[in-house]
């Protein structure tokens, strides 16, 4: 079964990727994978962050909220500018 998974890298081509860096990427629910470096992305450990915070709010899910929350403020400043101008005229 496919999903996003935290990795730990234990063996190397790439030298963007040296061996003991942790990395986010797509993976299947394996012990072991094979993973193309340029589809991978290196997690920057955060002191006091458990690194399983980059699959929730350091991840996607955190990006969908934020643009989400962004988008309806946009929207709602939208409505309420064109309702003030109705109101106005």
């Amino acid at each position: 079964m496919p999903g996003y998974g935290i990795w730990k890298v234990i063996d190397t081509k790439a030298e963007s990727h040296p061996k003991g860096t942790l990395v986010i990427g797509w993976s299947g629910w394996t012990e072991y994978g094979i993973a193309n470096a340029k589809e991978c992305q290196i997690i920057n450990e955060i002191p006091g962050v458990s690194i399983t915070h980059y699959l929730g709010s350091l991840g996607g899910t955190g990006l969908t909220a934020y643009y989400g929350l962004v988008s309806s403020s946009r929207a709602f400043v939208f409505i309420r500018k064109n309702l003030e101008i109705e109101l106005r005229c």
